[in-house]
């Protein structure tokens, strides 16, 4: 199966950052930046090539790793999981997040798959619950 065009465009893109705009292929990158977009086919990139100014995307793809035909074997194309699997490597199996939300029967209520309790939304005053990954259970690139 193949995976979405937005996620197969994000897997370009976390392929693509170089550390300081060096050869992706022999640069150890001390930050990595995933960009995940919605709906943008995997082959705007080319196409609209021509169009992107001397930043953004055409740095990804005049410096960067530029894979034009990867493939997830994966069918699970909701956000939440399809974003876990792209982090932790691992099915929904794996990583434990199912869906964008589920109902918690110790909450007796449905949750979304960032929701905690425990955490607060940043820069605005509100009761409501903040978002972290503490739903997952396995390692992701961006904590371990």
């Amino acid at each position: 199966m193949i995976l979405p065009r937005s996620l197969r465009l994000a897997l370009v893109l976390l392929a693509c950052i170089p550390a300081a705009f060096a050869s992706a292929y022999n640069a150890r990158p001390k930050l990595v930046v995933v960009i995940v977009i919605d709906q943008f086919r995997g082959d705007y990139l080319e196409r609209y090539r021509d169009q992107f100014g001397e930043g953004g995307f055409r740095i990804f793809l005049d410096r960067g790793a530029y894979f034009t035909d990867c493939n997830y074997d994966y069918a699970n194309t909701r956000t939440g999981p399809g974003h876990a699997t792209l982090f932790a490597g691992s099915y929904s199996s794996g990583h434990g997040i199912l869906a964008n939300e589920w109902w918690d029967p110790q909450k007796k209520k449905m949750v979304t798959s960032v929701e905690d309790e425990k955490t607060r939304l940043v820069g605005i005053s509100s009761a409501a619950p903040g978002a972290s990954p503490h739903n997952l259970l396995s390692d992701t690139l961006g904590m371990s």
